[in-house]
C-alpha cells in the first residue's frame, strides 16, 4: 500500500466548491435580472417618447396645408394610430410590429391672447409592457402590458 498514489480532491472538496459555485450564481442571477427589467422598460420608455415625437410632429405638420398623416377627429380631439404614424414615415427606428397604439391630441385655444397649446395622451402596448394616457413616458410610467385591456384603436374616454 506505500505505492498508492493520492493526487486529486475528496468528494467533500468538490461539493464545497460546487456550493460556493451556486451561492455565487444565485448572488448574481438575483442582481442582474432586475437590472435587465429596468433596461427593457426603459427601452419601451424611449420606444414610446419617440411615438408621441412622431405625433407632435403630425400634429405640426397639420396645421399647414400639406399635412403628413390625417389624423382621426373624435369630437373635438384628434388621434393618430401607431400604424399611421409608421405609414408616414415618422417613426424610424426599428420595426415597431408588436407594438399597438394611439395618441390622442386636444388642442385648445386660449380666447384672450389666441395661444394654441396641445396636450398629448399615449396608449401603447407590446407583448410584455404598456403605457397609458400619459403625456410623457418614462420607466415609472411602464406597467404589464395585461394592465391595459381597452381596445387601441382611437377611442377617448
Amino acid at each position: 500500500m506505500k505505492g498508492l498514489n493520492k493526487k486529486g480532491f475528496t468528494l467533500i472538496e468538490l461539493l464545497a466548491v460546487i456550493v460556493v459555485l451556486a451561492i455565487v450564481a444565485l448572488i448574481g442571477y438575483s442582481t442582474v435580472l432586475p437590472l435587465l427589467e429596468r433596461t427593457r422598460k426603459n427601452a419601451f420608455a424611449t420606444e414610446a417618447n419617440n411615438v408621441l415625437d412622431a405625433a407632435q410632429t403630425a400634429m405640426t405638420a397639420n396645421d399647414f396645408p400639406t399635412g403628413v398623416v390625417t389624423p382621426i377627429m373624435i369630437g373635438t380631439k384628434y388621434c393618430y394610430k401607431l400604424e399611421d404614424l409608421k405609414t408616414a414615415g415618422l417613426l424610424t427606428k426599428r420595426d415597431l410590429t408588436n407594438y399597438s397604439g394611439q395618441v390622442v391630441v386636444t388642442k385648445s385655444e386660449d380666447s384672450t391672447t389666441h395661444n394654441v397649446t396641445y396636450s398629448y395622451s399615449l396608449k401603447m402596448k407590446n407583448d410584455k409592457y404598456a403605457v397609458n394616457g400619459v403625456s410623457t413616458v418614462s420607466e415609472d410610467n411602464v406597467v404589464d402590458a395585461s394592465t391595459l385591456t381597452q381596445a387601441l384603436n382611437c377611442t377617448v374616454e
